[in-house]
Formats: structure tokens, C-alpha cells, sequence
């Protein structure tokens, strides 16, 4: 906490401070270990098999060359009503 401010919501303290939400941090924390594992920033030899299934990569596409590269992430579908 920052002295004078505890009065203030969560979203004013942000706003004031120029500060991201923690949901924003995370979104964007999450998509940097993205980019990070399909360039090989990271050696992982013992999970390298973890690592592929977690981050499955789509298959190309045949015919399709405009906005096409070989790091698009599979889709997949999950179940949300658990």
C-alpha cells in the first residue's frame, strides 16, 4: 500500500500510479513465455515433450500463403461448465 491512498478503489489507485491491472500483467506475462518457448529462449530438455504438448503447433495450411508462419498455436477446444 502507498500512504494516503487506501481510501481509493483498486482502479483509481491504477489510474494514478499509470500502472496496468494485475489481470493485464498476467495476459501479458503470459504471451511473453509464449514467445519465449517457441523461440528457444528457454532449454528444456527433460520436459521438451511437456513443453510440446502444452504449446501444440496448428498444421500449415495448404493453399494459403498471405499472413501465413510456422509458430501459429493449435486451438483447442475446452470445457468451461466443470
Amino acid at each position: 500500500m502507498i500512504p494516503g491512498q487506501s481510501h481509493l478503489s483498486y482502479e483509481e489507485r491504477l489510474k494514478r500510479m499509470g500502472l496496468p491491472s494485475l489481470s493485464y500483467r498476467r495476459l501479458r506475462g503470459d504471451a511473453i513465455e509464449t514467445f519465449k518457448h517457441l523461440h528457444g529462449f528457454f532449454l528444456v530438455e527433460s520436459t521438451s515433450h511437456h513443453i510440446t504438448k502444452m504449446l501444440p503447433l496448428a498444421q500449415p495450411t495448404e493453399g494459403v500463403s498471405t499472413r501465413d508462419h510456422e509458430l501459429k498455436l493449435q486451438k483447442r477446444a475446452y470445457r468451461t461448465s466443470i
